[in-house]
């Protein structure tokens, strides 16, 4: 504080007012919140400005100041604001100095807590993140294309299951057909050779007694017949010689193993129940239920996942290019 802060006898009550009030604002910017915040609220409350004391500002001293700014009866109770009164009636510089002290400790861990921030930040996290979520990408993308890949597969194997099970039932009407004619036929040819064993009287082969029957036919016509109608005869001979074998052959190697191994109604016996119903149960329901759920998985990364997190770096990025930009335009770097 200079002499010419000081009012003196020959100036006037303004005079003196203005110097006290500029001496004040000068010490304001080492007052802490809550003094400043209990000055307002002093000036609030305060029904009149003091009046003008006959005493010499230069003698005042705490007390004195402490009564001024007590108006309306409004009492010093906080030990902070008695402590920067204290400053205040001591001198702006040692007032500056314990604020200083009180504030350096504070200050020393911030800037601690700030280095060790920086030191987080360095640690490559941004980098492997969005490497990871690359990688991880790419399998769950590859996966989704070779799931299309696989339903289409799917789709195809199914039309070619259905149309097997169109032919399969269709081959079943013709085999119930074939077998029911094989049956009849079978049954024909053993009625006609008992009926030829009983007009002949000799219990002879088929194809034998078909010759016999013929020869004594041709026996008892008396013009006799020709050539073309003896070889039709020897014809229907060996016709009926080859079916028994036919039949029996037909039966064996044709009916029996398409009834064994394709159309049989006992369980595991058809293609139905041993290819067919696997392939769907086992392999084209499991397989269209794990495309589901690559598709769902896929779906929830890009959503849950890959979008978030893309945002986040993006905001952590240009957070970081902000705190660059301070740091030069502050001198901190």
């Amino acid at each position: 504080m200079t002499a010419g802060d000081l009012p003196n006898e020959g100036q006037t009550e303004k005079e003196k007012r203005d110097v006290l009030e500029a001496r004040i604002a000068a010490r304001l910017p080492s007052l802490d919140d809550l003094t400043l915040a209990q000055l307002d609220q002093w000036t609030q409350e305060a029904g009149a400005p003091p009046k003008p004391t006959a005493e010499p500002v230069a003698r005042l001293n705490r007390r004195r100041f402490l009564t001024t700014l007590a108006v309306g009866g409004v009492a010093l109770v906080a030990s902070n604001t008695a402590t920067a009164l204290i400053a205040l009636d001591r001198g702006k510089m040692k007032g500056e100095t314990q604020s200083r002290a009180e504030l350096n400790p504070r200050i020393v861990r911030l800037q601690d807590l700030l280095a060790l921030y920086e030191r987080l930040e360095k640690v490559s996290l941004d980098d492997a993140v969005k490497l990871g979520m690359a990688a991880v990408g790419l399998v769950i993308r590859a996966l989704r294309e070779g799931a299309k890949i696989l339903r289409a597969g799917l789709d195809i194997a199914d039309v070619a299951l259905t149309a097997t099970e169109t032919a399969l039932a269709k081959l079943q009407e013709g085999f119930e057909l074939v077998e029911e004619l094989v049956n009849q036929l079978a049954k024909r040819v053993e009625a006609l050779w008992a009926l030829l064993v009983e007009v002949t009287g000799v219990a002879i082969p088929l194809a034998q007694s078909v010759g016999t029957f013929f020869k004594n036919i041709l026996q008892k016509i008396p013009f006799g017949v020709g050539a073309k109608i003896k070889q039709a005869i020897e014809w229907i001979e060996a016709l009926v010689a080859q079916l028994p074998d036919a039949l029996a052959h037909i039966k064996a190697r044709l009916l029996a193993p398409l009834r064994a191994e394709w159309l049989g109604t006992t369980p595991g016996s058809s293609l139905q129940t041993r290819l067919i119903s696997p392939l769907r149960g086992q392999v084209l329901d499991p397989a269209r239920q794990l495309m589901a759920e690559i598709e769902d998985l896929g779906v929830k990364w890009e959503i849950q996942m890959e979008k978030p997190v893309q945002a986040a770096l993006q905001e952590r990025a240009a957070i970081r290019a902000q705190i660059a930009r301070y740091k030069r335009e502050q001198h901190l770097a």
